[in-house]
């Protein structure tokens, strides 16, 4: 996740323009829920404690280097069907809960930068996950 954010947060200018790198927001995923499948329960052991520390991780990480995070435990569930996904409301509870952080960004373009990058981010949270269950 630091390796993404360095990459943000260097990514100004261009070709024949210049621009300044847009602000970041890590979004940390919520705790994997408990797994009614044996299936994915057992292909996921352990997942649940290793997913409830991410905020804390991504938050110490956050705070050294001086952007924003989000907690999306702090919101949502993993409470779908399969206890990894979102359900629905989920989703809405998520989005309607970011917005107020996103507002801080001064204008649309840098917000909407923000808002694709908080959703990559917790793409790549949940990917970083996978890797760190070794998946």
């Amino acid at each position: 996740m630091q390796k993404l954010a360095i990459q943000v947060l260097t990514s100004g200018g261009g070709v024949g323009t210049v621009y300044p790198a847009p602000k970041v927001l890590v979004v940390a995923p919520p705790p994997l829920a408990a797994m009614p499948d044996r299936w994915f329960h057992d292909m996921f052991e352990g997942g649940h404690e290793k997913s409830a520390g991410l905020a804390g991780q991504y938050r110490a990480m956050a705070d050294f280097m001086k952007i924003d995070v989000f907690d999306a435990g702090s919101v949502v569930t993993t409470a779908g069907v399969d206890g990894i996904h979102f359900t629905a409301e989920n989703n809405a509870a998520l989005g309607a809960s970011v917005v107020p952080t996103i507002r801080v960004y001064s204008d649309f373009t840098s917000t909407m930068t923000a808002i694709s990058r908080s959703l990559m981010s917790v793409l790549v949270g949940l990917g970083n996950l996978a890797l760190q269950l070794r998946l």
